[in-house]
């Protein structure tokens, strides 16, 4: 997976939200940063089940596994993405903490520059990939899949 030999791996951190996510310690002999981040299935079966009907995870992991390396904006590192075209799937990204990223709060002073700059990255990003065929997207069920509405070019018909 990781194309290196790994003597071993601790949990650093674990915990689970819309994705379960857990910081680990990498025993590579240097051939990996000394922490990863990596994304999974939630641990709670529920948030697991939303998940896989909705298809985010899964649909989040096909993006780093196509373009991972290819995308236009600063995105964490991918080691590893995978997926079972259903409801399992496993992403190894750089550890932003570790890189010295800093996660902006509604607190911050400078919270609207950072939105700002979000926003401008999303621009940059959706500008990147506009009119082409992205054929490891998918359809999940928070997009028109290949509803009638999708073949119409995205017209909503009332």
């Amino acid at each position: 997976m990781l194309d290196t030999d790994i003597a071993g791996v601790e949990v650093v951190d674990a915990h689970s939200g819309t994705t379960g996510r857990a910081k680990i310690r990498v025993d590579s002999g240097g051939a990996l940063p000394d922490t990863l981040f990596v994304k999974l299935r939630p641990f709670d079966d529920e948030q697991a089940e939303f998940l896989s009907m909705i298809g985010l995870g899964v649909a989040e992991a096909k993006l780093y596994a196509a373009v991972g390396d290819k995308l236009p904006v600063r995105i964490p590192k991918v080691w590893h993405s995978s997926h079972d075209g259903e409801s399992a799937f496993i992403m190894v990204l750089e550890d932003l903490d570790a890189a010295g990223c800093r996660f902006a709060t509604p607190e911050d002073e400078d919270v609207l520059a950072i939105a700002e700059s979000l926003v401008e990255e999303l621009a940059e990003l959706h500008a990147a990939y506009w009119g082409q065929e992205l054929d490891w997207l998918g359809t999940h069920a928070l997009s028109p899949g290949d509803s009638p509405r999708r073949r119409s070019g995205w017209r909503w018909e009332r």
